[in-house]
């Protein structure tokens, strides 16, 4: 079973997006801040994706990237931001993707199935 890591700051979101992730049959672990409990807990669970919240300047976003990628090379990281300029922020550090918020769930659902590895991906997924 995939595991995902999601960060976002707003638990409501945060909720939806774990229940619609676990109806495929991911393995959701959730944390409404990056840092150091995600750090340990990837180090830990060794997930298959993880998904950031890029608050602010993005300095809390990019220090847990660079930490748990130091740890786990080959990690996709997608991050979720809310100005289409976090796009540029992603590409020029190596992130997997980018997701503009507030963000449809369709296209969130769709870019974290794109960004999982193509062997876990589940063979059926119940959003199309």
């Amino acid at each position: 079973m995939p595991v995902v890591f999601v960060q976002l700051c707003d638990p409501e979101i945060l909720h939806v997006v774990q229940m619609i992730l676990n109806l495929d049959g991911l393995d959701v672990h959730t944390f409404t801040a990056p840092g150091p409990a995600l750090i340990r807990a990837a180090a830990m669970r060794k997930p298959d994706l993880l998904i950031l919240d890029h608050q602010l300047d993005g300095a809390a976003c990019l220090e847990t990237f660079l930490e748990i990628s130091s740890q786990m090379p080959g990690l996709p990281v997608v991050v979720a931001g809310c100005s289409s300029l976090v796009s540029a922020f992603c590409q020029q550090h190596g992130f997997c993707d980018f997701i503009e918020m507030p963000f449809d769930l369709l296209v969130f659902y769709e870019t974290v199935m794109r960004c999982l590895p193509e062997g876990i991906r589940p063979a059926h997924p119940l959003l199309r």
